[in-house]
C-alpha cells in the first residue's frame, strides 16, 4: 500500500513539472514573438535649431514606452535640411496609427499627411 502511495505521488509530481514546463516555454515564446515584433511610431519634436516637427521611425514594440526619452539628442536627417539636426526633446511619441494629444503636434500631423 505505502509502494502505491508512494508511486501516485511521484506520478503527481511528475505532471505538475511537465505542465509547469509548457507553461514556462509557451510564455517565453510569446514574450520573444512580441520583442521582435516592429512598430512604426511618430513622435513630436524640438529640434537644437529651434524647429519643431513629426518625425516617423521603425522600431521594436518593446522600446516604445521609453522611446520618447531615448531619442533625446539623436541628430536625424531631415527633410528641407542639408545635414543632420539634434532632437532636443521629444514631447510626445505615439504609434502610427494613433492622434497626438496636443493641438500643435495635431496641426503638424496633419500636414505630414499632405506631403
Amino acid at each position: 500500500m505505502n509502494n502505491i502511495v508512494r508511486s501516485i505521488l511521484w506520478f503527481v509530481i511528475l505532471v505538475l513539472c511537465s505542465t509547469q514546463s509548457i507553461a514556462f516555454a509557451n510564455k517565453a515564446k510569446h514574450k520573444a514573438n512580441n520583442n521582435s515584433t516592429k512598430i512604426t511610431v511618430k513622435c513630436h519634436v524640438n529640434f537644437t535649431n529651434g524647429t519643431e516637427d513629426i518625425v516617423f521611425f521603425q522600431i521594436k514594440a518593446y522600446l516604445f514606452s521609453t522611446f520618447a526619452n531615448d531619442i533625446v539628442s539623436r541628430e536625424i536627417e531631415i527633410p528641407n535640411h542639408t545635414g543632420k539636426v539634434k532632437i532636443y526633446n521629444a514631447l510626445q511619441c505615439v504609434k502610427d496609427e494613433d492622434e497626438f494629444t496636443s493641438n500643435q503636434a495635431k496641426l503638424l500631423d496633419s500636414k505630414n499627411e499632405d506631403r
